[in-house]
C-alpha cells in the first residue's frame, strides 16, 4: 500500500509544479486537492484531514496548503494521528 501512496504523492508534485497559477487559485486548488483526497480514502491520514476539514467554516483555506504539505514531505505525514 505504501508504493501506491508514494505513486499519488508523486503525481500530486508533478501537477502541482506544472500548473504553478493552481497556488493563486483557490477554487481550482480546492476542486484538485478534494479530487486527491477522494482517490486517497482508504489512507488514515487524508481521513484524518477530511474530518479536520469538515470542522473548518471555510474548507477551502487549507486545501492548498495540505497539497503543498503531501508533495514537501515526500510522504502522507497525518498518518501518526491514526
Amino acid at each position: 500500500m505504501t508504493g501506491q501512496k508514494d505513486k499519488s504523492v508523486h503525481h500530486m508534485q508533478i501537477l502541482v509544479d506544472a500548473h504553478p497559477e493552481w497556488k493563486k487559485d483557490r477554487m481550482l486548488s480546492y476542486i484538485i486537492s478534494r479530487k486527491y483526497i477522494a482517490l486517497n480514502q482508504k489512507d488514515r491520514g487524508l481521513a484524518y484531514y477530511q474530518d479536520y476539514l469538515s470542522h473548518d467554516a471555510n474548507p477551502a483555506r487549507g486545501h492548498l496548503d495540505y497539497a503543498r504539505l503531501l508533495t514537501q514531505s515526500g510522504k502522507l505525514s497525518y498518518n501518526r494521528y491514526s
